[in-house]
C-alpha cells in the first residue's frame, strides 16, 4: 500500500541520516516480492557496485550464520555483497 511505502520510506532516510557519512553516494529502492529477488534484480538494474544488507539470523547457537535472504544474495548476487548484523 501507498501508506507502507512512505513509513518504508521514512525509515530509510532516516536511517541513512544517521548512520552513512555525507559524503557517501546512497541509493535505497523499496520493491515488492520475494526480498532476495528483489535485492538482485534492482542491483542489476541500477548497475550497483557493492550491495549492503542486514542479516537477521534468528539461530541462537550460530552467531556466524548469515540469514537465508542474505546468503541467497551472496551466493547469487554477481557482485560485492556486505553484510552486517
Amino acid at each position: 500500500s501507498e501508506k507502507a511505502r512512505r513509513k518504508l520510506s521514512e525509515a530509510q532516510r532516516k536511517f541513512v541520516d544517521e548512520h552513512v557519512p555525507g559524503d557517501t553516494e546512497v541509493q535505497s529502492h523499496i520493491v515488492e516480492g520475494s526480498p532476495y529477488e528483489g535485492i538482485i534484480r534492482t542491483a542489476k538494474s541500477v548497475q550497483a557496485d557493492l550491495i549492503v544488507m542486514a542479516s537477521h539470523n534468528r539461530h541462537e547457537l550460530a552467531d556466524f550464520l548469515v540469514g537465508p535472504n542474505a546468503e541467497h544474495v551472496v551466493r547469487h548476487a554477481g557482485i560485492s555483497v556486505m553484510v552486517v548484523r
